[in-house]
């Protein structure tokens, strides 16, 4: 695998003298993603679909009156192999050795979770489902890592991930909102039929706080999960 990497920043300070590694694992994240997302697509070509296209409301069915949940089977078929593939390439990858002092971390998102989320999207938000796959399940495979003295509005680290934009197709975000504090980066690929995959960056400061409200916010979607919890969300095929 080939990173082209400008090695512009130089200063001794932290957090500055850590984003040349930030930029060159953004790198890395990238080709791992394109080259798992382009092996996927090829092995599953006839149930790949245009996330950018397909919306929540595609797939899934709520019916208030018996509060049931149902979630079209094909697709969460397709959702629970791709969990499966992704667990095998963390257990492949080495990049949470190679960035140990990043104390980097990978998770795949659990089916149940990902049924949660998706309930909360078709439910709970306004948009009741009219919201893209790919903006609902951007986190199916999920990477953090914790940088001394990170700061979420440094104008530095904003140009370095515009450089990176020049080259590569990612979103920065500062997602810091109330007591949790982290900048996330997606990772969209050369496709839109590619599942998103997010990278979280905390500041060592914030890492209590940014696990209660993790937390917090799993909970957010087991609350609405729970109001649904009779149904069999996996059993609807479409005719």
């Amino acid at each position: 695998m080939n990173i082209n990497i400008n090695k512009t920043i130089t200063s001794e300070k932290a957090p500055y003298r850590y984003y040349n590694e930030i930029q060159e694992l953004i790198f890395r994240i990238y080709h791992m993603h394109n080259e798992f997302s382009h092996n996927w697509i090829k092995q599953n070509e006839s149930a790949s679909s245009n996330l950018n296209k397909l919306q929540v409301r595609h797939v899934c069915k709520v019916f208030d009156d018996r509060e049931v949940f149902i979630l079209e089977n094909d697709f969460y078929s397709i959702i629970k192999k791709y969990i499966t593939e992704l667990e095998e390439l963390t257990i492949e990858t080495d990049l949470d050795f190679i960035y140990q002092d990043f104390d980097l971390r990978l998770r795949v998102k659990q089916n149940e979770s990902i049924v949660n989320k998706l309930k909360y999207y078709q439910v709970a938000k306004e948009g009741k489902g009219r919201y893209a796959i790919n903006k609902c399940l951007n986190d199916l495979l999920g990477f953090r890592i914790i940088i001394e003295g990170f700061d979420h509005n440094c104008k530095q680290f904003d140009e370095l991930c515009n450089s990176i934009l020049r080259e590569i197709k990612i979103k920065k975000t500062n997602s810091s909102k109330g007591d949790y504090k982290a900048t996330h980066l997606y990772f969209y690929g050369e496709s839109n039929k590619f599942y998103p995959w997010e990278l979280q960056i905390w500041n060592p400061l914030d890492a209590s706080t940014n696990e209660q409200s993790h937390a917090l916010h799993k909970q957010e979607y087991k609350k609405w999960a729970e109001i649904y919890k009779g149904s069999l969300e996996i059993e609807r095929s479409e005719e």
